[in-house]
């Protein structure tokens, strides 16, 4: 998982410990990164930086709590980017490591 390096252990720490837990916030996690990565492309086709911004936000929160540090740094770039107006050049690698992740979320939970 190159890009989306995993720190399982600080995850079970945010969970409690509970093992059971981390898995039910994995599969919310699955279903918000696809959610947030269809109104990111939507959001582009439309110029609409608020609400890339807004999107990538809410990744990088998500991201970061449960340990996934590298899509939350990359979240972050595309924020403060479209908080500028602009995508950046690597807005599709990120997009495409997002779906990468969404297909990867369920055999980690």
């Amino acid at each position: 998982m190159d890009d989306m390096s995993w720190d399982r252990d600080f995850a079970l720490e945010q969970a409690g410990a509970d093992e059971d837990l981390l898995r039910e916030l994995l599969i919310v996690f699955a279903g918000t990164v696809t959610a947030n990565r269809q109104e990111i492309e939507k959001a582009l086709a439309e110029d609409n930086w608020p609400q890339v911004a807004r999107m990538a936000h809410s990744i990088k929160g998500s991201a970061s709590s449960l340990g996934f540090g590298q899509i939350a740094d990359r979240a972050d770039t595309l924020e403060r980017q479209a908080r500028q107006g602009d995508s950046g050049d690597d807005t599709r690698k990120f997009l495409t490591i997002l779906m990468a992740l969404e297909e990867k979320l369920p055999t980690l939970a």
